[in-house]
């Protein structure tokens, strides 16, 4: 983590290997959207889960909101607001955050390793 900032009234899971640039990550908006929400009787808007699984890389300025799960080896690139649910091994930019490509030719080995898989056609020569 690098100035990463949260806001967790119920629940945010970061999972191992994530990295997390200067970025926000919220499971809430603790505020209301009602035009009354400067009354302390107003609800405050629901909470709901963030979860960032194995090996995502949140890049700086990013803003991660409620509801938000990003799949394992996921990139989100500088400044993109993700608010949806994404695959695994996706490159996620822009406001908001939408699929600029796939990361191909990735794996996540069970000793916790990257490599790179033998396709022919992975651009390792």
């Amino acid at each position: 983590m690098n100035g990463t900032s949260f806001g967790c009234a119920r629940e945010i899971r970061i999972s191992k290997r994530a990295i997390l640039g200067r970025s926000s990550v919220m499971d809430t908006d603790f505020h209301s959207v009602q035009a009354d929400r400067h009354d302390p009787t107003t609800p405050v808007c629901p909470c709901f889960a963030v979860i960032l699984e194995d090996n995502v890389w949140v890049a700086a300025q990013a803003g991660i909101l409620p509801g938000t799960r990003i799949r394992a080896n996921s990139v989100v690139g500088f400044g993109a607001v993700c608010a949806d649910v994404f695959p695994h091994n996706l490159v996620l930019v822009k406001n908001p955050a939408k699929v600029r490509q796939e990361i191909d030719g990735v794996s996540v080995m069970s000793q916790g390793v990257l490599s790179r898989s033998s396709k022919p056609d992975a651009g390792v020569t």
